[in-house]
This record gives structure tokens, sequence and C-alpha cells, in this order.
């Protein structure tokens, strides 16, 4: 479990914040109200991750992610604001953060937000294949396209837990979330997607700050990933169109995605 750092200006959000963090495991190491208080109590602690509001007295959160990842490069920070913007979010991504949540949120969504944003290893560069399956598990592309919520989804992998014979595709099925085609589509989707952000990252196309920029950006439109990343001008249509072409063919397994 992680050490984490909990910063906002309002003590019912940083509530929130810790009640979801240390009911999951993690450790809550200090608080902060403000954007100086964080950058001061990270160097303090130096903690796994950080959350940071965007919109906070003294210094906001766009500024203190500068200053701590400054201070402390490869540092992790998640991004949890009112503020959904995409200039805002764009800064904040191509900035260095890992993520961002629009508020209000889900106490499930945090947690599955702090999991993949802790997958990334700056020592382990092959860590970086796990976060962007993380970003297409099949409860989470479910979720994307409103299927269920997070603690629907949350529910289910309970269920599955207790059951050993089960899989994610067999428990949305029963719930009757999705026929089993569109599960069978959801999963090529999440194949030619990870499959794309994998070759555009292998052929330094892009960079991992404009993949993750480009991830939250289709999460709050819907887009697709190629869309995305071409609409918000990190690579060209014309490279997402060649690339497509030498993804293989995706086969159906009735399971979750495995790279």
């Amino acid at each position: 479990m992680a050490r984490i750092l909990v910063t906002d200006d309002a003590a019912f959000m940083r509530t929130m914040l810790r009640d979801t963090l240390t009911g999951a495991g993690h450790e809550v190491v200090a608080e902060a109200s403000n954007g100086r208080e964080a950058v001061s109590r990270f160097a303090e602690h130096l903690p796994d991750l950080i959350t940071l509001d965007v919109t906070m007295p003294e210094m906001d959160g766009r500024a203190a992610l500068a200053a701590i990842l400054e201070a402390h490069p490869g540092s992790k920070a998640i991004m949890c604001s009112a503020v959904g913007q995409e200039a805002t979010i764009k800064e904040c991504l191509l900035g260095g953060a890992r993520d961002y949540l629009i508020k209000p949120f889900e106490s499930s969504q945090v947690l599955a937000t702090v999991s993949r944003a802790l997958l990334h290893k700056e020592t382990n560069p092959a860590t970086v294949l796990q976060e962007i399956v993380a970003w297409f598990d099949l409860g989470e592309i479910a979720v994307r396209q409103g299927l269920l919520s997070y603690s629907a989804l949350q529910d289910a992998r309970a269920a599955i837990a207790e059951r050993k014979d089960r899989n994610l595709v067999q428990e949305l099925l029963d719930r009757g979330v999705a026929s089993d085609e569109e599960l069978d589509s959801f999963l090529a989707m999440g194949h030619r997607d990870v499959s794309m952000a994998y070759f555009l990252l292998k052929s330094k196309t892009i960079t991992v700050e404009q993949l993750r920029c480009a991830l939250v950006l289709m999460r709050k439109s819907g887009r697709l990933l190629g869309f995305t990343l071409s609409e918000h001008g990190f690579c060209t249509s014309q490279q997402i169109a060649e690339l497509v072409k030498k993804i293989p063919p995706f086969k159906s397994q009735n399971q979750t995605i495995r790279i």
C-alpha cells in the first residue's frame, strides 16, 4: 500500500479522500490545505503519491505540481478538481500529473485511479505498459461507455473474488450490463488502443505525458484514443491510420485484455 499526501482547501474533501484511502489500506502521511503547504509537506514526508486540488489559496495546484516535480522529478500526482476545462487538464497532464479527476467523483474511482497511477515506475520502463493496459481494462471501458458506475464495477469485482470460476465478462453478462457482442467490441477496442499507445510510445511519436493527457481527455469526451491524439496535435491522423494497419486483428477470448 502507498504513502499518500492529500491536498485540498476544503476540509470535507480532505476527510473524504483520507477515509477512502485509509479504508483501502493506504497511509495518509499528511494533509495540506493549500499549494505552499503541499510543497513543504511533500519535501518533509516524500510520499509515494500526492493528490492536488487545482484551485487553492496562496499557491494553486498547478504551481504546486510544478514546484514538486522540479524538486522531486518523477513524483506521482493526481489532480482532483471541479475545474474540468480542457486547457486546465492539458496543462496539468503535460506538466507531469499522472491523472485528473473531476469532482464529484466516487470513492471507487479514486482508488482505481490511485492504483493505476502507482503502476508506472521510472526505474522500470516496462511498467508503463501495465499502466496503459489498466486504462483499457474491460470494466474501465464499460464505465467510460456509461454502462455502469465505478461502485457497480467494484461490486462486480467483489462478486468475482468470491467465485474463482468466474471472470468479468461472465459477471457483466449475468448482470445484463451488455451483450456478448458488445463486450467483444469493447475488448477489440481495448486491444486496438493498447496496441496503438504502445507502438506510438515505442516509436517515440508521442510522450508518456501526451498519452496520459489524451487518455484523460478521452475519458471526459467519450471519443476514441486515435481521434483524441490527433485532435490535440500529439500526432497526425495519417500516423494513426498507418499504425492501425500494423495492429494484429483481435481474437475473442471471452476474457479481459491480456497483452
